[in-house]
């Protein structure tokens, strides 16, 4: 799948790694060709990367580049991933970290994903004030999803807003803003009003609660930050 024409290819920015038949992206960073704005990123976290890199797209993240192509608000999307594995299917992703644990090793395995945490980090650390972060993994695998959850809420300065996007069902009106399991929704099974602007709404993090405390957003969202809903 091509880039949309509102893409500066040229100057896409993929960090990939390849250990036999496995492949790991750690960070993609999308400018848009026609921004009006300098260096305003909008910052995506989600499950784990499918198809794209620095050639070709996926409909995930077409769908996210299509949402924030404005030329008066950003500059380039940057994606992030909770898991650096590249599988299209995220049924079979579980699957496919156990091959690659078989394969590489757990060990070589579980450096590839503390490599990709560090990463996060950095970009998450290295925000400018300006800059949006979207929260959309859906629910993490256990193990390495679960954990670059805590890291990621870690990463965020005290007050920094974070967006996410309400889970709205084709034959409904009812809308929720967390999983059954209490994460934000990923966008690949959502319906097309998912990245409508009144489906929006962000959260503060005034705190880090306690060790006891279940890691999801759900949490995070009672126990952590004061939840605004966009008017």
């Amino acid at each position: 799948m091509d880039y949309k024409y509102y893409i500066d290819t040229e100057k896409i920015e993929c960090e990939i790694r390849n250990y036999g038949l496995f492949s790991f992206r750690r960070v993609i960073k999308i400018p848009f060709n026609d921004a009006k704005t300098i260096n305003k990123k909008a910052v995506f976290i989600m499950m784990n990367p499918s198809k794209a890199n620095g050639d070709e797209s996926d409909i995930t993240v077409d769908r996210i580049l299509a949402y924030a192509h404005d030329p008066s608000q950003y500059s380039e999307v940057v994606i992030l991933n909770t898991i650096s594995l590249y599988d299209s299917n995220s049924n079979s992703a579980k699957q496919s970290i156990k091959k690659a644990e078989d394969s590489m090793g757990k060990k070589a395995f579980k450096e590839e994903q503390n490599l990709n945490i560090q990463v996060i980090e950095k970009v998450l650390k290295n925000l400018c004030k300006d800059d949006d972060v979207y929260m959309a993994t859906g629910n993490p695998l256990p193990t390495y999803g679960t954990a670059a959850i805590k890291k990621i809420y870690d990463c965020f300065c005290k007050n920094k807003s974070v967006f996410s996007f309400k889970s709205v069902r084709e034959d409904s009106t009812n809308s929720k803003k967390t999983t059954v399991r209490g994460f934000t929704f990923h966008p690949s099974r959502q319906h097309d009003s998912f990245f409508e602007e009144n489906n929006k709404f962000d959260f503060i993090i005034t705190g880090y609660g306690n060790k006891r405390t279940r890691i999801n957003d759900a949490n995070i969202v009672r126990s952590l930050v004061r939840v605004q809903q966009k008017p």
